[in-house]
């Protein structure tokens, strides 16, 4: 049961990992110039995936699929001033990537605007996302049949405490280069919803759909360094050096529990900022069973939710 649970999620990680690389130039150049000086990659840290309140996929569904992929809940980060509630997932296997999870509520808006702008907003959404149809994938089709089979549901395997049975097309979302490829620039309701400073991460997932918005690499922790690793700063510097503009601060001090930078996001198909690479370093923690921090810091997460941002 267990390394059923593996295949399948290290099928799922490749295909997320492929989209990623597939539409973000920088991954090749990056990844290339550290194994021709150094001769490894980063470990893996995290993979990160959006998703919208109210379009059948959200963190009760993520813990379904995730769990069933031998994935462990493992925490909420609330983002603040964003209206987003994150999560993540720790992995089955070290040489796997935690997941990342983040929902954004667009009930939390109803506070900032009006009632007839509210309204507005979820009428555009439904329209765009509940208009598209796309061909399953074969593994969608795997992972699904394997999730509702039978074997899933004997002892070996608990269920979440939130089960939600997972809907194939939901869960093709993640298999396709947007749910809704359709959509256009031109889009009329597209335009109207970037424009607002407050939709600003709902339009990137319109956008870009769940194409992971970043992968992240390990670089330091307590037990670890990555070849050449010497500071946040300097390592930041070096890749710059390879023309990709990066983050213009490091997040976290070089000393703390998490410290960590990005390049620069790039620009998808909209003109609208798609994904990026992170890099983190880990500090050590004696509260914690791996002794060093395992989690996130929402203070400077939301710094790195900014960057696919425009209007703001």
């Amino acid at each position: 049961m267990k390394n059923l649970q593996i295949e399948l999620a290290r099928k799922f990680m490749a295909a997320m990992k492929k989209h990623w690389r597939k539409n973000n130039p920088h991954v090749d150049i990056v990844m290339n110039y550290l194994m021709e000086k150094y001769g490894e990659l980063p470990r893996p840290d995290h993979v990160a995936i959006r998703s919208i309140s109210g379009i059948g996929f959200g963190i009760q569904e993520a813990n379904s699929l995730f769990s069933a992929l031998g994935y462990r809940f493992a925490n909420y980060w609330p983002i603040p001033k964003l209206n987003i509630m994150a999560c993540h997932f720790e992995p089955p296997v070290p040489e796997l990537e935690k997941i990342f999870f983040s929902e954004i509520r667009l009930d939390d808006i109803k506070q900032n605007v009006s009632k007839k702008e509210f309204a507005n907003v979820k009428r555009k959404i439904k329209r765009m996302v509940w208009n598209e149809s796309s061909e399953i994938s074969d593994l969608c089709k795997e992972i699904y049949g394997s999730i509702h089979s039978k074997i899933y549901f004997k002892k070996q395997w608990k269920k979440p405490e939130h089960w939600k049975k997972l809907d194939l097309f939901n869960l093709n979302w993640f298999f396709t280069r947007s749910p809704w490829s359709s959509l256009s620039i031109t889009d009329s309701d597209f335009r109207w919803l970037s424009e607002k400073p407050y939709l600003q991460e709902t339009t990137h997932v319109l956008a870009y759909g769940f194409i992971p918005n970043h992968f992240t690499f390990l670089l330091k922790d307590p037990n670890y360094t990555f070849p050449g690793y010497t500071t946040m700063e300097n390592f930041a510097k070096e890749i710059g050096s390879l023309g990709i503009e990066m983050q213009e601060k490091v997040e976290g001090e070089e000393e703390s529990i998490l410290c960590q930078v990005s390049t620069k996001a790039c620009m998808g198909k909209f003109q609208w900022p798609m994904s990026y690479i992170e890099f983190i370093k880990r500090g050590s923690d004696p509260a914690s069973p791996t002794d060093r921090y395992e989690g996130f810091l929402p203070n400077q997460a939301q710094v790195l939710f900014k960057m696919t941002a425009l209007a703001r």
